[in-house]
């Protein structure tokens, strides 16, 4: 399996909640269980993918700047299978 690469960034003195992998826990905004510490990407394990990581990215930074909080559906983010033949869904 996939884990985070969250060992020595400071987090646990911090107090940002993990889950037993490491992975960050965020809420609907990308936000931390911490004021002001939001993370995205593979580090939340929520969606292994760059073009997700990507949404996250947008999404933290839309909720960041104070526009309304919208929540993102991973279900409407393109899935593919890295193979021959390709798969996507």
């Amino acid at each position: 399996g996939f884990r985070p690469n969250s060992a020595n960034l400071g987090l646990e003195a911090l107090g940002v909640a993990m889950d037993r992998r490491g992975f960050v826990q965020v809420d609907e905004r990308m936000a931390t269980n911490v004021p002001g510490i939001w993370a995205i990407g593979d580090l939340t394990g929520k969606l292994l993918l760059a073009h997700a990581a990507s949404a996250m990215g947008m999404r933290a930074a839309e909720n960041i700047a104070g526009l309304p909080t919208r929540k993102l559906d991973y279900r409407m983010i393109p899935r593919a299978v890295y193979s021959t033949p390709q798969v996507a869904s």
